[in-house]
């Protein structure tokens, strides 16, 4: 490998490593309803679902037992009215974080954003309400057949009922 071919590899590494998070989409993680659509608001305590680029590193983290507010390097920031509070992310990846909305988060307008790797993202909007309907789905769309779990998390289905 030539020098200019080993230089080019690490530049182009680095620029991935030090690339700026992205946040694309911010929804209810349970009822995954659509930015702009009625109800899309995200419930104080809520669990929301960040999409993006670069938001993780690659193979993705999930919290153990004990919540923090750092999860590999991954901080989540939501700011309303001027107060801000860090959410708890519960699983991170390079296109998706699933995180506890605090519920200190006052109601209103505001954003979020991803600090990994050093870098910030651009704000994403975002808006928090005291509450707001959600059915987790099976196929995790937001429609269709309602996932149901018992008191193991196991799944309830036509063939497996909480008995």
């Amino acid at each position: 490998m030539s020098m200019y071919t080993r230089v080019s590899l690490l530049a182009a590494m680095a620029a991935a490593a030090a690339a700026q998070p992205r946040i694309t989409e911010v929804r209810n993680h349970a009822g995954n309803i659509p930015p702009g659509m009625p109800n899309h608001a995200i419930a104080r305590g809520a669990i929301m679902a960040l999409r993006g680029s670069g938001l993780a590193a690659e193979g993705g983290l999930s919290q153990d037992p004990v919540l923090d507010r750092n999860l590999g390097g991954v901080s989540v920031r939501v700011t309303v009215g001027g107060a801000a509070t860090m959410a708890i992310p519960y699983s991170v990846s390079p296109g998706l974080i699933v995180a506890i909305l605090p519920s200190a988060t006052p109601e209103g307008d505001g954003s979020v954003t991803v600090a990994y790797n050093g870098q910030t993202s651009p704000p994403a909007p975002v808006r928090v309400v005291t509450s707001a309907f959600g059915i987790a789905t099976i196929d995790e769309s937001g429609g269709g057949v309602a996932a149901a779990f018992d008191a193991d998390s196991k799944p309830i289905t036509f063939t497996a009922s909480a008995n």
